[in-house]
């Protein structure tokens, strides 16, 4: 999934890499925080996060 630098969010590799803020690979471990948390709850993807 990426993280676009518009504050979107998508599971499609976009085409110009120059608008994606982050990248989360699925499978890996990711530290993110509480910010982000928030946004990818309300993009839909809270399920995904353990703590």
């Amino acid at each position: 999934m990426f993280l676009l630098t518009n504050g979107t969010f998508t599971e499609n590799e976009p085409s110009d890499m120059d608008t994606v803020a982050k990248v989360y690979y699925g499978g890996h471990d990711i530290e993110v925080d509480a910010a982000e948390v928030a946004s990818l709850t309300a993009a839909g993807y809270g399920e995904f996060i353990s703590g």
